[in-house]
């Protein structure tokens, strides 16, 4: 019988099957050569006398029948099985990828083209990877199979050692281990609660946190919390501010540069310096009254504070003196009434309920004879001949000038801006109670004392006279009489 062979290989088959004619034990046997199949060694000793065993795939085609015939046996060494149709290897041995022929990995069901290349795993590849579908790299676009112990491959993994996250952008790190400088893209380095490189940490001494972002030099808690321009200077070790920006006085932020706090600083208006610490003023504008820490009157001159400082007033003139305890004046412009602190007139010496009650009188007023001195209630036994207007209190503005003269409004009662040899005059004729107690000092106590003498002395003289005239006309009314008697 003849039979035609189709080897898969004409190099990998024996010399016994390299001539186009073989009889084999009396059968006539024709090789068709298709080389497709790495080289054969064959054993033709293994032969068994009835059967023709082809290593590769092999078919026998019978001229009789025209009917083909597969090899019955897998070529897998030590396998018996027979193997599939088409192929070379039975179903435990052929890979089990579609139209692969190759013989699948011990203990596997693929080939070493078709499996997956993970460690200790089995399944089959993506084709375009060597890794399955769970041991591929999660990135989209990426190929390589997956490092041990993390979701990504050794290209795209966190350079970090032990870090398996994934690197973030153009980085070669992870997100946490990312400077975090915007725009930076190193590594951060192994600062305790700190991710910040070498190029972005703080250049506060001790700090490592990342600096804060344009271009400055220090992170956000030592960088200068100055808010009214921006500052790129370190702060003070205590404070929130730079040596620029920092309150000499505190820990605070000065108002503006080289200035005090609004807590250090001087509340009189205008003023730059510190407060003594004892009141909310510098010593300069504190009220020069011993143990008050109260700031001077917003007027200019006044040594006092409000409260401290006399209130007593003619017209636009105010005066500035230190007031008596327990009254709203000060000694000159007290009423001289012993236990009395009322302010006192303005031309006068005492207040209105010891001041003579009389027009234009500021003599003392005499409790025992009424609401008037004493010269004045004499007068009024002896009244003027000349009668008056109803009591009105005039102007102190039309009489200033004439009563103390220009001096007074300059201040010179309270012994202010006044020359050395005419203090004293001043303080005789104007301000001092303790040398002004006396009735002949007061020059306006004098003017009333003699006008009111010399008033008494024209009403007696005319008093005088009118009494002479009448006597002598009874005189005379007495004399006719007697005549007109004689005549009779």
């Amino acid at each position: 019988m003849r039979f035609y062979v189709e080897p898969p290989l004409a190099s990998s088959l024996h010399p016994f099957f390299s001539q186009w004619n073989i009889c084999v034990r009396g059968i006539q046997v024709s090789c068709l050569l298709q080389p497709r199949h790495p080289p054969i060694s064959w054993d033709i000793r293994s032969i068994p006398p009835s059967v023709i065993i082809i290593y590769r795939k092999a078919f026998l085609y019978s001229i009789i029948t025209k009917s083909t015939f597969s090899n019955m046996t897998c070529a897998s060494t030590s396998c018996h099985n027979r193997c599939l149709r088409g192929y070379s290897y039975c179903r435990h041995h052929k890979c089990q990828a579609s139209s692969c022929e190759k013989l699948s990995q011990s203990g596997k069901s693929w080939c070493e083209n078709h499996i997956c290349t993970y460690s200790a795993c089995g399944s089959q590849n993506l084709g375009y990877t060597p890794g399955c579908r769970r041991h591929k790299c999660r990135l989209s676009n990426c190929s390589n199979i997956r490092h041990l112990n993390s979701n990504h491959c050794e290209y795209h993994m966190c350079s970090r050692t032990g870090c398996p996250r994934p690197q973030q952008g153009d980085a070669a790190v992870c997100e946490a281990h990312l400077c975090q400088m915007q725009g930076c893209s190193l590594e951060s380095e192994d600062y305790p609660g700190s991710r910040a490189c070498a190029y972005h940490v703080c250049y506060f001494e001790g700090c490592k946190r990342v600096q804060m972002p344009h271009g400055q030099d220090f992170c956000r808690r030592h960088c200068c919390h100055w808010t009214h321009t921006p500052c790129s200077e370190g702060v003070i070790e205590g404070s929130k501010f730079c040596t620029h920006h920092k309150c000499p006085g505190c820990t605070n932020c000065c108002r503006t540069a080289g200035q005090y706090c609004d807590s250090c600083r001087c509340s009189y208006p205008n003023c730059r310096y510190p407060n003594s610490g004892d009141g909310e003023c510098c010593s300069d504008h504190t009220c020069n009254t011993e143990g008050c820490p109260q700031s001077l009157t917003d007027e200019s001159g006044y040594l006092f504070c409000k409260s401290h400082t006399c209130r007593w007033t003619v017209d636009s003139y105010k005066c500035g003196s230190e007031i008596v305890r327990g009254a709203p004046c000060c000694d000159a412009h007290t009423c001289c009434e012993e236990n009395c602190f009322k302010a006192r007139f303005d031309r006068g010496r005492y207040c209105e309920d010891h001041t003579c009650s009389h027009d234009r009188c500021f003599n003392w007023r005499d409790s025992a004879s009424g609401t008037t001195c004493q010269n004045h209630n004499v007068q009024a036994l002896i009244p003027l001949a000349t009668s008056k207007a109803p009591r009105r209190r005039q102007s102190t503005q039309q009489n200033i000038n004439t009563a103390y003269g220009r001096a007074y409004i300059e201040g010179v009662s309270h012994g202010l801006n006044v020359a050395p040899d005419a203090q004293e005059e001043a303080r005789r004729l104007f301000g001092n109670m303790n040398i002004y107690r006396p009735a002949d000092q007061d020059p306006s106590r004098r003017q009333m004392e003699a006008a009111v003498n010399e008033a008494i002395k024209r009403r007696g003289r005319k008093g005088t006279k009118k009494i002479q005239d009448v006597e002598e006309k009874k005189k005379d009314g007495e004399g006719e009489g007697d005549g007109d008697e004689g005549g009779l």
